[in-house]
């Protein structure tokens, strides 16, 4: 159990250097690797026109970026039931229902095209809380559901994060005030 609590704390010390240091996209990958993930992502998106402004994605799902802006990212059921749960909070794709056959299509996609299917994520309010980040793990069809002792330990470090997250957002915007 010490190991598990040593990369519990190593994981949000990493959330905090890469709130300073803008390199989430690198501690997103040691976050996927940590919960036994098969892809990850990375996303900022605005509550007032559902759209991301800031998105990485981590293998496979990297893979498909051009797909996702062509048109799949539009069906991802995710985006919209992430703005409307309460903030900050953890999820995981069955805490959000079927919205019909713009759903179906997206997954199907996903775990054809990708080879992902579940996956908990993390999203949480910036600024004046219309701006929200998520940090998002996948598993892959094979691996199926994410695991119980995953979930936990993704919702042991998850206000650590969502804090992180938000003095990240403060910084960058001083750093800009300064300039």
């Amino acid at each position: 159990m010490a190991a598990l609590d040593e990369e519990l704390a190593a994981l949000m010390d990493g959330a905090y250097a890469a709130a300073l240091d803008d390199c989430w996209e690198i501690w997103t990958e040691r976050l996927v690797a940590a919960l036994g993930g098969s892809g990850g992502s990375f996303v900022i998106g605005d509550e007032r026109t559902r759209t991301l402004t800031r998105a990485a994605f981590h293998s496979p799902v990297s893979r498909a970026i051009d797909d996702y802006a062509a048109g799949f990212g539009a069906l991802d059921p995710q985006t919209p039931a992430a703005f409307a749960m309460p903030a900050p909070c953890v999820f995981e794709d069955r805490d959000y229902r079927d919205n019909g056959a713009g759903t179906r299509e997206y997954l199907s996609w996903l775990r054809g095209a990708i080879g992902l299917d579940h996956h908990v994520a993390l999203q949480a309010p910036l600024g004046d809380g219309a701006t929200r980040a998520a940090v998002s793990v996948y598993r892959s069809v094979a691996d199926g559901p994410t695991p119980t002792a995953a979930r936990e330990r993704f919702r042991a470090i998850a206000p650590e994060i969502a804090r992180a997250l938000r003095l990240g957002f403060r910084h960058a915007a001083l750093l800009q005030q300064s300039f």
